[in-house]
Parts: structure tokens; sequence; C-alpha cells
């Protein structure tokens, strides 16, 4: 699969020379996507795996403006392979989406349906898709590789309960044009994460998508404010 490629790049692109860079980008993802997670975050390894993906592939990196993927590529090309050229141009193509499973997992490839684009995609995974059922929707990324997609080791799934409210957002924004999927996919990895810590609140509470940004959206419940606690202990 492509992760030994994908190692590379990302060793490549969180040498010491980048530490100050990386440092920067890590404390920007977490405050825009529900602030910094804790060990006894049960997402914390999907979401350090988020943040790894995002830094890699979607973030420009100063001075160039180009992605730590597009610039390995750049920088590398001449040392590559041929044959393994398409693998790294590839991480510059990858999908960053909310994933609605539109078909069950048959003969290693599962179908999905990304919210924002209403674009589908068949999905190569041998991994066990456990308790997932058709219609429920998770944020994923998208890597290609060697012409067909793979899920990367990012997920965020969210609750069936809130599954109308999210397509209803979708759909509301696609409508006053300004579905853009990173914006989106960072206010839902917010509520996710409040979901998991505070869940003696509604989850209908949580996933308000009628709150103003800078309100419910994005502070912690009242119930208790201190760093790493839960309104559930």
């Amino acid at each position: 699969m492509y992760h030994p490629y994908f190692d590379r790049v990302a060793a490549w692109a969180t040498e010491a020379r980048f530490k100050d860079d990386v440092s920067a980008a890590h404390e920007a993802f977490f405050a825009r996507t529900g602030g910094a997670v804790f060990e006894d975050d049960k997402s914390i390894e999907q979401r350090l795996a988020g943040f790894l993906d995002w830094y890699v592939f979607d973030r420009p990196r100063p001075p160039s403006g180009a992605t730590p993927a597009a610039e390995f590529l750049e920088l590398f090309a001449g040392e590559i392979h041929p044959s393994e050229l398409p693998i790294y141009r590839g991480f510059c193509e990858t999908v960053r989406g909310l994933f609605e499973l539109r078909g069950l997992p048959k003969a290693a490839r599962v179908t999905v349906r990304e919210a924002c684009s209403g674009l589908q995609y068949k999905v190569t995974e041998r991994r066990a898709l456990a308790g997932l059922a058709r219609g429920d929707l998770f944020e994923a990324r998208l890597v290609p590789f060697q012409g067909e997609h793979y899920f990367s080791a990012s997920f965020c799934f969210h609750p069936r309960a809130v599954r109308k409210a999210i397509l209803a957002e979708v759909k509301r924004r696609r409508k006053a044009g300004s579905c853009d999927p990173g914006s989106l996919l960072d206010q839902l990895l917010t509520m996710a994460l409040k979901y998991e810590r505070y869940r003696n609140v509604a989850v209908e509470a949580i996933y308000d998508f009628r709150a103003t940004e800078g309100e419910r959206g994005n502070e912690s419940p009242p119930q208790d404010r201190r760093r790493g606690g839960r309104a559930d202990q």
C-alpha cells in the first residue's frame, strides 16, 4: 500500500529543521478542531493522524506556499524512480471529505459519497468497518494509489442521531454556494470531540449548527471548563 511512501514524505516534512513550522501548524490545526487533545481522549490517535495528514497533504508551508507533499515531489523528483512518481503525485490529490456510506463492503471495496461535492467513490478497504451501516457519516481522507483510492489512518465518525442535522447543514451550505469541506469538517471535529468528552449533554445540543461561531460551536460546555475536565466525572 501507499504507507511506506507516505512515511518517507512525513519523515522529511517533520525533520528538526522544520520544528517551528510543525509546531505552528499543530497549534493552528487543534485550535480550529476543538482544542488540544489529551491521553485520555479516546480519539487521540486518530486526531494526531488527522493532523499529520492535514500537515503533509493540505497545509501550504511558507515560504513556498506549497504543501509538504508538493515540495517533496518537486525537490526529489529526480531521485524518485519513474514508476513511483505517480504515487507521490497522488499525495497532491488526496480528498479530505465528509463521506456517507452508500454500499456495504464487498470484495474489499466500499462505496462512499462525499457530501459537499456529491461525488461517489469506490474505496479499496481491507480493514473491517465494524459497526458501520449504510447511510452513516464520517470524515475520512482518500489517498490515490496505483489507480485506486484508499482510506488514510484518519477517521471521525458522527452519531447517527444527528445525520439529518448534518446533511441539512450541508444542503444549506451548498445552496449558499459555500460548502467548503475544510471549514465544515473542522466544525464537525470540534463537535465530535465535545460529544466524546461530554456524554451527558444531548447530542442534538452539541451538533447544533444554529449556534453562532464563538458561542456553543467553539466553547466548552459550562459544566466543566478545566483543562481536560469532563462533565460526566
